[in-house]
């Protein structure tokens, strides 16, 4: 079967890639020890005593293994794309993975390991690898390889709907078809279909779907619903389970609906599943991962100055060092977040006195020149420490590195219909509105940039984000 051929073209696509690695790394360690320019920079180690066979055995395992994920994650066997959105999969793969070898480096102390390499090794292997898909495609097209992902299309659906089918498939670049024909569901009486329709083979009507299916090699018969039609789909699904045809059903009159699908089985009845959260287990078992991993390593290295903040707020005011806050997590739950206290210790009581001088529109409340802010609290304000007990929340999985902010509770409540869908996923210390300005945004935009983040989620915008957060946070702009 087509499906299977791909399947085994996508494994020996990925296979390739994780030798073009191997490869790359090899001969990036060949050109760094050839390029003197590159040798009387500073690097961490010592480099020169160490042969490229011991540098590679070292380390390679772990580079195999951090690319063959990030492969997996950014679908970089799909060989169905542009050439150039297979060239951008790729540097994401290496950017991400760079970082990655630095952190492991760092963390594991393998010194050894010089930073003008790990550059060189990630130019090189985006090269090879961006060139070897385009080579590695050509040989399968030599090899008799050309049909690997094509379907062979039936289209099943009244004449009316068979131009929108055709549009349908002919505009996703991932369907790589070859039309055998199409079936006509037609409740109209009348002796014969035409022999062709829009440049469509006529097969006959959608009652010899089955005689068909037979006499054709058909890979994938699609369905047209734009009105219930359960008598028909009821036994044509069985037909293509029964023959092992893939059924694909068009919800044409869902077209504008945004929201990501999925199918599902309860009690053995199939169930389709709408909705516009990210639904990647494995994207979000790997945001999960890193949430743990960054947010106990900074907890770590950060715990000096977390000890002075404490002792600095402790000194000028009375009151606890941590701030305790009912916030809204996913769907409105309430949970405790953790801040350094930045405010007098009845600052909740106060706030109702200042709700008239709130410079924020909406639910949310905003105040540039708050008088219950500290002067240390304006020190922690400025400068996003008072944020960095959240990373406990993280911890706790109440929240995530990076997600929409977490709401008061009772200005969740206030949020209208279409803002609430940012409490769909969990909440975040750094999103979109962090690292674009802030609270010089309005609330409007603001709301908009956490539905954006939601419907545009990838582990690359989430690494994008915390790396632009961090000079947002040094420039400082509307925080306050």
């Amino acid at each position: 079967m087509i499906r299977e051929r791909e399947r085994i073209y996508r494994f020996a696509a990925l296979l390739f890639d994780i030798l073009v690695t191997a490869l790359s790394y090899l001969g990036a360690v060949w050109l760094r020890r050839r390029l003197p320019a590159l040798v009387e920079l500073p690097v961490i180690g010592p480099l020169k005593q160490m042969g490229p066979s011991e540098l590679f055995v070292g380390f390679v395992p772990a580079v195999l293994f951090i690319w063959m994920v990030l492969m997996f994650l950014f679908d970089t066997s799909d060989f169905r794309v542009p050439f150039w959105t297979s060239a951008k999969r790729y540097l994401k793969v290496v950017l991400v993975g760079g970082f990655g070898l630095v952190g492991i480096a760092f963390a594991a102390q393998l010194f050894f390991v010089p930073r003008s390499f790990t550059v060189l090794f990630v130019v090189v292997n985006w090269v090879a690898l961006t060139v070897g898909r385009s080579l590695f495609k050509l040989l399968g097209e030599a090899t008799g390889r050309r049909e690997v992902g094509r379907h062979r299309l039936l289209l099943v659906g009244a004449p009316e709907e068979l131009p929108r089918m055709l549009e349908l498939v002919r505009e996703d670049h991932h369907w790589s078809f070859q039309l055998v024909g199409a079936l006509l569901d037609d409740r109209d009486e009348f002796a014969g279909p035409p022999e062709s329709l829009r440049g469509v083979k006529i097969l006959g009507n959608a009652d010899r779907l089955r005689q068909v299916l037979m006499d054709n090699y058909v890979d994938t018969a699609m369905f047209a619903l734009t009105k219930p039609r359960t008598f028909l789909l009821d036994d044509a699904i069985a037909v293509c389970d029964e023959l092992g045809v893939r059924g694909t059903i068009a919800f044409f009159p869902l077209k504008h609906l945004a929201a990501r699908v999925a199918m599902e089985r309860m009690s053995g009845v199939p169930v389709l599943s709408f909705q516009k959260t990210p639904t990647d287990e494995a994207a979000l078992l790997l945001k999960r991962l890193m949430d743990v991993v960054v947010s106990a390593i900074a907890l770590l290295l950060l715990s000096p100055l977390l000890l002075l903040v404490a002792v600095a707020i402790k000194l000028e005011s009375k009151g606890p060092v941590l701030y305790m806050q009912k916030r809204g997590g996913i769907m409105g739950a309430p949970f405790n977040m953790l801040k350094f206290r930045t405010m007098v210790a009845d600052a909740d009581a106060l706030r109702e006195k200042l709700l008239g001088a709130n410079e924020t529109q909406g639910a949310m409340f905003k105040m540039r020149n708050d008088p219950r802010i500290t002067r240390v609290g304006k020190f922690l304000r400025r400068t996003s420490i008072d944020e960095l007990p959240q990373l406990i929340n993280v911890l706790r999985n109440d929240m995530s590195l990076v997600g929409p902010r977490p709401a008061l509770v009772k200005e969740v409540a206030k949020l209208e219909p279409w803002q609430r869908r940012r409490q769909s996923v969990k909440p975040g210390i750094t999103c979109i509105w962090q690292v674009s300005g802030r609270s010089n945004t309005s609330f409007e935009r603001w709301m908009r940039m956490d539905l954006e983040y939601i419907d545009k989620w990838s582990l690359w915008l989430d690494v994008k984000l915390l790396l632009l957060t961090v000079p947002a946070v040094i420039k400082g702009d509307g925080a306050y």
